[in-house]
Protein backbone atom coordinates (compact mmCIF):
# COMPACT_ATOMS: atom_id res chain seq x y z
CA UNK A 1 0.00 0.00 0.00
CA UNK A 2 1.22 3.51 -0.78
CA UNK A 3 2.10 5.72 2.18
CA UNK A 4 -0.20 8.49 1.00
CA UNK A 5 -3.07 5.97 1.03
CA UNK A 6 -2.17 4.80 4.53
CA UNK A 7 -2.30 8.40 5.76
CA UNK A 8 -5.97 8.61 4.79
CA UNK A 9 -6.78 6.31 7.71
CA UNK A 10 -8.76 8.07 10.45
CA UNK A 11 -6.17 6.99 13.01
CA UNK A 12 -4.10 9.98 11.84
CA UNK A 13 -6.96 12.40 12.40
CA UNK A 14 -6.49 14.06 15.81
CA UNK A 15 -8.04 14.10 18.33
CA UNK A 16 -8.59 10.36 18.47
CA UNK A 17 -11.80 8.84 19.78
CA UNK A 18 -11.88 7.80 23.43
CA UNK A 19 -12.80 4.55 25.13
CA UNK A 20 -13.76 3.53 28.64
CA UNK A 21 -10.55 1.63 29.46
CA UNK A 22 -7.49 3.63 28.48
CA UNK A 23 -4.75 0.91 28.59
CA UNK A 24 -6.63 -1.36 26.17
CA UNK A 25 -7.60 1.54 23.95
CA UNK A 26 -4.07 2.91 23.52
CA UNK A 27 -2.76 -0.61 22.92
CA UNK A 28 -5.24 -1.07 20.05
CA UNK A 29 -4.30 2.33 18.59
CA UNK A 30 -0.61 1.39 18.53
CA UNK A 31 -1.34 -2.08 17.15
CA UNK A 32 -3.32 -0.54 14.30
CA UNK A 33 -0.61 2.06 13.67
CA UNK A 34 2.19 -0.51 13.42
CA UNK A 35 0.16 -2.68 11.05
CA UNK A 36 -0.41 0.32 8.79
CA UNK A 37 3.31 1.17 8.72
CA UNK A 38 4.23 -2.42 7.95
CA UNK A 39 1.79 -2.42 5.01
CA UNK A 40 3.61 0.39 3.15
CA UNK A 41 5.38 -0.98 0.06
CA UNK A 42 6.20 2.10 -2.02
CA UNK A 43 9.40 4.17 -2.23
CA UNK A 44 9.08 5.13 1.44
CA UNK A 45 9.01 1.55 2.75
CA UNK A 46 12.79 1.42 3.26
CA UNK A 47 12.77 4.56 5.44
CA UNK A 48 9.89 3.21 7.50
CA UNK A 49 11.64 -0.12 8.00
CA UNK A 50 14.81 1.64 9.15
CA UNK A 51 12.83 3.51 11.81
CA UNK A 52 10.56 0.67 12.95
CA UNK A 53 12.87 -0.65 15.75
CA UNK A 54 12.84 2.75 17.49
CA UNK A 55 9.10 3.11 16.91
CA UNK A 56 8.61 -0.27 18.61
CA UNK A 57 10.67 1.00 21.56
CA UNK A 58 8.58 4.18 21.86
CA UNK A 59 5.38 2.17 21.66
CA UNK A 60 6.54 -0.28 24.34
CA UNK A 61 7.75 2.54 26.59
CA UNK A 62 4.40 4.34 26.49
CA UNK A 63 2.46 1.12 27.04
CA UNK A 64 4.67 0.14 30.00
CA UNK A 65 4.35 3.64 31.47
CA UNK A 66 0.57 3.34 31.13
CA UNK A 67 0.60 0.05 33.03
CA UNK A 68 2.82 1.59 35.71
CA UNK A 69 0.43 4.50 36.20
CA UNK A 70 -2.56 2.21 36.52
CA UNK A 71 -0.52 0.05 38.91
CA UNK A 72 0.29 3.07 41.08
CA UNK A 73 3.99 3.35 40.21
CA UNK A 74 4.06 6.93 38.90
CA UNK A 75 7.82 7.34 39.51
CA UNK A 76 8.66 4.43 37.21
CA UNK A 77 6.25 5.74 34.58
CA UNK A 78 7.81 9.20 34.59
CA UNK A 79 11.39 7.89 34.44
CA UNK A 80 10.54 5.70 31.45
CA UNK A 81 8.63 8.48 29.70
CA UNK A 82 11.51 10.94 30.25
CA UNK A 83 13.91 8.63 28.41
CA UNK A 84 11.45 8.40 25.53
CA UNK A 85 11.13 12.19 25.28
CA UNK A 86 14.92 12.60 25.27
CA UNK A 87 15.01 10.41 22.16
CA UNK A 88 12.06 12.20 20.52
CA UNK A 89 13.18 15.76 21.33
CA UNK A 90 15.24 16.21 18.10
CA UNK A 91 12.08 15.35 16.13
CA UNK A 92 10.07 17.96 18.05
CA UNK A 93 12.46 20.86 17.47
CA UNK A 94 14.20 22.28 14.41
CA UNK A 95 16.60 19.89 12.62
CA UNK A 96 18.96 22.82 12.05
CA UNK A 97 20.55 23.89 15.34
CA UNK A 98 21.49 27.22 13.74
CA UNK A 99 17.90 27.92 12.69
CA UNK A 100 16.18 30.49 14.88
CA UNK A 101 12.43 30.06 15.11
CA UNK A 102 10.93 33.53 15.46
CA UNK A 103 8.23 34.09 18.03
CA UNK A 104 4.67 33.72 16.67
CA UNK A 105 3.04 37.05 15.81
CA UNK A 106 -0.59 36.01 16.43
CA UNK A 107 -1.22 34.99 20.03
CA UNK A 108 -4.45 35.53 21.92
CA UNK A 109 -6.07 34.61 25.20
CA UNK A 110 -9.72 34.90 26.15
CA UNK A 111 -11.93 34.56 29.20
CA UNK A 112 -15.55 33.48 29.09
CA UNK A 113 -16.91 36.74 30.48
CA UNK A 114 -15.76 40.14 31.66
CA UNK A 115 -17.18 40.87 35.11
CA UNK A 116 -16.73 44.50 36.15
CA UNK A 117 -13.39 46.16 35.46
CA UNK A 118 -11.00 43.86 33.63
CA UNK A 119 -7.30 44.58 33.25
CA UNK A 120 -3.97 43.10 32.20
CA UNK A 121 -3.59 40.96 35.32
CA UNK A 122 -6.96 39.29 34.70
CA UNK A 123 -5.62 38.06 31.34
CA UNK A 124 -2.31 36.64 32.59
CA UNK A 125 -1.76 33.28 34.26
CA UNK A 126 -3.70 32.39 37.41
CA UNK A 127 -2.04 34.29 40.30
CA UNK A 128 -0.04 32.16 42.71
CA UNK A 129 -2.41 32.78 45.61
CA UNK A 130 -5.25 31.24 43.56
CA UNK A 131 -3.38 28.19 42.30
CA UNK A 132 -5.48 26.03 44.63
CA UNK A 133 -8.61 26.91 42.65
CA UNK A 134 -7.36 25.80 39.26
CA UNK A 135 -8.74 22.69 37.62
CA UNK A 136 -6.56 20.21 35.75
CA UNK A 137 -6.42 20.35 31.95
CA UNK A 138 -4.66 18.42 29.21
CA UNK A 139 -1.31 20.23 29.14
CA UNK A 140 -1.19 21.45 32.73
CA UNK A 141 -0.04 20.26 36.12
CA UNK A 142 -2.32 20.56 39.16
CA UNK A 143 -1.43 23.71 41.12
CA UNK A 144 1.11 24.96 38.55
CA UNK A 145 -0.01 28.22 36.87
CA UNK A 146 0.39 28.20 33.11
CA UNK A 147 -0.34 30.73 30.38
CA UNK A 148 -2.42 29.32 27.54
CA UNK A 149 -2.44 31.19 24.23
CA UNK A 150 -3.95 30.46 20.82
CA UNK A 151 -3.09 31.52 17.27
CA UNK A 152 -6.55 32.99 16.64
CA UNK A 153 -9.53 34.36 18.53
CA UNK A 154 -11.66 31.68 16.92
CA UNK A 155 -9.46 29.00 18.51
CA UNK A 156 -9.92 30.70 21.90
CA UNK A 157 -13.69 30.67 21.42
CA UNK A 158 -13.72 26.96 20.59
CA UNK A 159 -11.38 26.07 23.48
CA UNK A 160 -13.76 27.82 25.90
CA UNK A 161 -16.70 25.78 24.53
CA UNK A 162 -18.20 28.64 22.55
CA UNK A 163 -19.24 31.22 25.17
CA UNK A 164 -21.29 34.30 24.18
CA UNK A 165 -18.75 35.82 21.78
CA UNK A 166 -19.79 39.46 22.11
CA UNK A 167 -19.03 39.35 25.86
CA UNK A 168 -15.81 37.30 25.67
CA UNK A 169 -12.77 39.45 26.64
CA UNK A 170 -9.66 38.90 24.51
CA UNK A 171 -6.09 40.18 24.73
CA UNK A 172 -3.28 39.95 22.18
CA UNK A 173 0.18 38.87 23.33
CA UNK A 174 3.73 39.55 22.20
CA UNK A 175 6.71 37.43 23.27
CA UNK A 176 9.85 39.51 23.59
CA UNK A 177 13.36 39.53 25.01
CA UNK A 178 14.32 36.21 23.43
CA UNK A 179 13.12 33.65 20.92
CA UNK A 180 10.86 31.26 22.77
CA UNK A 181 11.50 27.58 22.13
CA UNK A 182 8.47 25.32 22.00
CA UNK A 183 8.30 21.56 21.85
CA UNK A 184 6.28 21.25 18.65
CA UNK A 185 3.32 18.88 18.82
CA UNK A 186 1.53 20.60 15.96
CA UNK A 187 2.56 18.23 13.16
CA UNK A 188 -0.48 16.60 11.56
CA UNK A 189 -1.64 14.47 8.66
CA UNK A 190 -2.44 17.50 6.53
CA UNK A 191 1.19 18.65 6.73
CA UNK A 192 2.76 15.27 5.94
CA UNK A 193 0.44 14.62 2.97
CA UNK A 194 1.28 18.07 1.61
CA UNK A 195 4.98 17.37 2.12
CA UNK A 196 4.78 14.12 0.15
CA UNK A 197 3.83 16.14 -2.94
CA UNK A 198 7.08 18.02 -3.65
CA UNK A 199 6.03 18.80 -7.22
CA UNK A 200 3.48 21.26 -5.81
CA UNK A 201 6.30 23.31 -4.24
CA UNK A 202 8.46 23.15 -7.37
CA UNK A 203 5.70 24.06 -9.80
CA UNK A 204 4.69 27.08 -7.73
CA UNK A 205 8.27 28.34 -7.37
CA UNK A 206 9.28 31.09 -9.80
CA UNK A 207 12.69 29.61 -10.64
CA UNK A 208 14.58 28.27 -13.65
CA UNK A 209 14.43 24.66 -14.90
CA UNK A 210 17.87 23.95 -13.49
CA UNK A 211 16.87 25.31 -10.10
CA UNK A 212 13.62 23.30 -10.21
CA UNK A 213 15.57 20.04 -10.34
CA UNK A 214 17.84 21.16 -7.52
CA UNK A 215 14.87 22.22 -5.37
CA UNK A 216 13.01 18.98 -6.06
CA UNK A 217 15.99 16.86 -5.02
CA UNK A 218 16.54 18.90 -1.84
CA UNK A 219 12.87 18.49 -0.86
CA UNK A 220 13.02 14.72 -1.43
CA UNK A 221 16.14 14.57 0.73
CA UNK A 222 14.45 16.55 3.51
CA UNK A 223 11.41 14.24 3.39
CA UNK A 224 13.56 11.14 3.71
CA UNK A 225 15.96 12.43 6.37
CA UNK A 226 13.63 14.43 8.62
CA UNK A 227 9.98 15.04 7.65
CA UNK A 228 8.93 11.40 7.35
CA UNK A 229 11.11 10.03 10.21
CA UNK A 230 9.79 12.83 12.41
CA UNK A 231 6.17 12.01 11.64
CA UNK A 232 6.36 8.26 12.10
CA UNK A 233 8.58 8.39 15.20
CA UNK A 234 6.48 10.95 17.05
CA UNK A 235 3.08 9.47 16.19
CA UNK A 236 2.90 7.28 19.35
CA UNK A 237 3.50 10.38 21.50
CA UNK A 238 0.93 12.40 19.55
CA UNK A 239 -1.60 9.61 19.86
CA UNK A 240 -1.03 9.36 23.61
CA UNK A 241 -1.53 13.12 23.98
CA UNK A 242 -4.48 13.60 21.63
CA UNK A 243 -7.14 11.17 22.82
CA UNK A 244 -10.51 12.71 23.68
CA UNK A 245 -11.55 12.58 27.31
CA UNK A 246 -13.98 9.71 27.81
CA UNK A 247 -15.81 11.31 30.73
CA UNK A 248 -15.24 14.96 31.67
CA UNK A 249 -16.92 14.43 35.04
CA UNK A 250 -14.31 11.91 36.23
CA UNK A 251 -11.60 13.21 38.59
CA UNK A 252 -9.01 10.89 37.03
CA UNK A 253 -8.66 11.47 33.32
CA UNK A 254 -6.14 8.96 31.89
CA UNK A 255 -6.16 10.90 28.61
CA UNK A 256 -4.19 13.60 30.48
CA UNK A 257 -1.43 11.28 31.73
CA UNK A 258 1.07 11.84 28.94
CA UNK A 259 0.36 15.50 28.14
CA UNK A 260 0.90 16.31 31.81
CA UNK A 261 4.05 14.21 32.09
CA UNK A 262 5.34 16.02 29.01
CA UNK A 263 4.71 19.37 30.70
CA UNK A 264 6.45 18.08 33.84
CA UNK A 265 9.49 17.12 31.73
CA UNK A 266 9.55 20.53 30.03
CA UNK A 267 9.70 22.28 33.39
CA UNK A 268 13.01 20.49 34.06
CA UNK A 269 14.52 21.79 30.80
CA UNK A 270 16.24 25.18 30.80
CA UNK A 271 16.09 25.68 27.03
CA UNK A 272 12.42 24.82 26.37
CA UNK A 273 9.74 27.37 27.23
CA UNK A 274 6.54 25.49 26.49
CA UNK A 275 4.49 23.33 24.14
CA UNK A 276 2.91 24.19 20.82
CA UNK A 277 0.02 21.81 20.24
CA UNK A 278 -3.00 21.22 18.04
CA UNK A 279 -6.38 22.40 19.20
CA UNK A 280 -8.54 19.34 19.90
CA UNK A 281 -11.70 21.40 19.42
CA UNK A 282 -10.90 23.34 16.23
CA UNK A 283 -10.18 21.23 13.17
CA UNK A 284 -8.18 22.51 10.23
CA UNK A 285 -10.00 22.67 6.92
CA UNK A 286 -8.99 20.02 4.43
CA UNK A 287 -7.41 22.35 1.89
CA UNK A 288 -4.85 20.45 -0.25
CA UNK A 289 -3.32 23.67 -1.60
CA UNK A 290 -2.55 25.40 1.63
CA UNK A 291 -1.04 24.65 5.02
CA UNK A 292 -2.70 27.74 6.44
CA UNK A 293 -5.76 27.23 8.59
CA UNK A 294 -4.30 25.12 11.38
CA UNK A 295 -5.47 25.95 14.88
CA UNK A 296 -2.67 25.92 17.45
CA UNK A 297 -2.39 26.45 21.17
CA UNK A 298 0.67 27.36 23.21
CA UNK A 299 1.16 26.36 26.84
CA UNK A 300 3.83 28.33 28.71
CA UNK A 301 4.38 27.23 32.32
CA UNK A 302 5.75 29.52 35.01
CA UNK A 303 9.54 29.89 35.07
CA UNK A 304 9.74 30.96 38.71
CA UNK A 305 7.31 31.10 41.59
CA UNK A 306 6.51 33.14 44.65
CA UNK A 307 3.87 33.31 47.36
CA UNK A 308 1.50 35.70 45.58
CA UNK A 309 1.27 37.51 42.26
CA UNK A 310 2.68 36.46 38.92
CA UNK A 311 5.84 34.91 37.53
CA UNK A 312 8.29 37.84 37.25
CA UNK A 313 10.28 36.18 34.45
CA UNK A 314 7.16 35.69 32.32
CA UNK A 315 6.00 39.24 33.07
CA UNK A 316 9.34 40.52 31.76
CA UNK A 317 9.12 38.61 28.49
CA UNK A 318 5.41 38.70 27.67
CA UNK A 319 3.42 41.86 26.92
CA UNK A 320 -0.29 42.08 26.20
CA UNK A 321 -3.06 44.46 25.22
CA UNK A 322 -5.85 45.59 27.46
CA UNK A 323 -8.72 43.08 27.17
CA UNK A 324 -11.43 43.93 24.67
CA UNK A 325 -14.81 42.39 23.90
CA UNK A 326 -16.58 42.63 20.56
CA UNK A 327 -19.48 44.28 22.33
CA UNK A 328 -17.21 47.00 23.70
CA UNK A 329 -15.50 47.35 20.31
CA UNK A 330 -18.94 47.89 18.72
CA UNK A 331 -19.76 50.59 21.25
CA UNK A 332 -16.41 52.40 20.83
CA UNK A 333 -16.35 52.23 17.01
CA UNK A 334 -19.59 50.83 15.54
CA UNK A 335 -18.53 51.60 11.96
CA UNK A 336 -15.24 49.63 12.08
CA UNK A 337 -16.84 46.82 14.08
CA UNK A 338 -19.33 46.26 11.27
CA UNK A 339 -17.22 46.96 8.18
CA UNK A 340 -15.53 44.17 6.24
CA UNK A 341 -11.75 44.32 6.09
CA UNK A 342 -9.96 45.10 2.85
CA UNK A 343 -6.60 43.31 2.57
CA UNK A 344 -4.91 45.95 0.38
CA UNK A 345 -6.18 48.84 2.49
CA UNK A 346 -6.25 47.49 6.05
CA UNK A 347 -3.61 44.76 6.25
CA UNK A 348 -0.95 44.81 3.53
CA UNK A 349 2.36 46.22 4.86
CA UNK A 350 0.60 47.25 8.08
CA UNK A 351 0.01 44.16 10.20
CA UNK A 352 0.71 40.46 9.87
CA UNK A 353 -2.23 38.76 8.20
CA UNK A 354 -3.97 36.12 10.29
CA UNK A 355 -2.62 32.56 9.95
CA UNK A 356 -6.24 31.48 9.46
CA UNK A 357 -7.76 31.72 5.96
CA UNK A 358 -11.18 30.13 6.43
CA UNK A 359 -13.22 28.61 9.23
CA UNK A 360 -16.14 26.23 8.99
CA UNK A 361 -19.32 27.39 10.69
CA UNK A 362 -22.65 25.61 10.18
CA UNK A 363 -21.02 23.41 7.50
CA UNK A 364 -20.06 26.44 5.46
CA UNK A 365 -16.53 27.71 4.81
CA UNK A 366 -16.31 31.39 5.74
CA UNK A 367 -13.45 33.78 4.98
CA UNK A 368 -11.93 34.48 8.38
CA UNK A 369 -11.41 38.22 7.98
CA UNK A 370 -15.12 38.60 7.14
CA UNK A 371 -16.14 37.24 10.55
CA UNK A 372 -16.40 39.10 13.85
CA UNK A 373 -13.42 36.99 14.99
CA UNK A 374 -11.32 38.51 12.22
CA UNK A 375 -12.56 42.05 12.84
CA UNK A 376 -11.78 41.91 16.56
CA UNK A 377 -8.41 40.29 15.82
CA UNK A 378 -7.50 43.11 13.45
CA UNK A 379 -8.48 45.68 16.07
CA UNK A 380 -6.24 44.00 18.69
CA UNK A 381 -3.33 43.84 16.23
CA UNK A 382 -3.45 47.63 16.10
CA UNK A 383 -3.62 48.09 19.86
CA UNK A 384 -0.59 48.79 22.03
CA UNK A 385 0.82 45.95 24.12
CA UNK A 386 1.78 46.73 27.71
CA UNK A 387 3.95 45.19 30.39
CA UNK A 388 2.38 43.66 33.46
CA UNK A 389 5.27 45.10 35.46
CA UNK A 390 4.37 48.68 34.47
Amino acid sequence: MKLIEVLENKIFDFPLESNDYFPDHIFRIFQHYISLLESVDDEYAEIINQNLPKIYETRDSILTATSSIFGGNTAKAYDMFSETIKYLEPFLTSPDKNFVQLNPTHLFKARKTMDGQFGLKDMFHVPFEKRYETSTTRFSLPGVPCLYLANSIYTCWEELDRPVFSQMPVSRYELKGKNFKFLDLSNNRKFIIHSLKPKVYVENAAISREKEKELFESIIELIKTFVLPRFINTYPLFAACYIKVFNKDFYFKPEYIFPQMLMQWIMTQNDIDGIKYLSTKSKALNNPWSLRGNFFNYAIPIQSFQKIGYCPKMAEMINLTEPLTYELFSVINPVKANTLLDYEKDIKNKVHASPIDYINLNNSNTYYLDTTFGLLEHKLLNMEVKSLLA
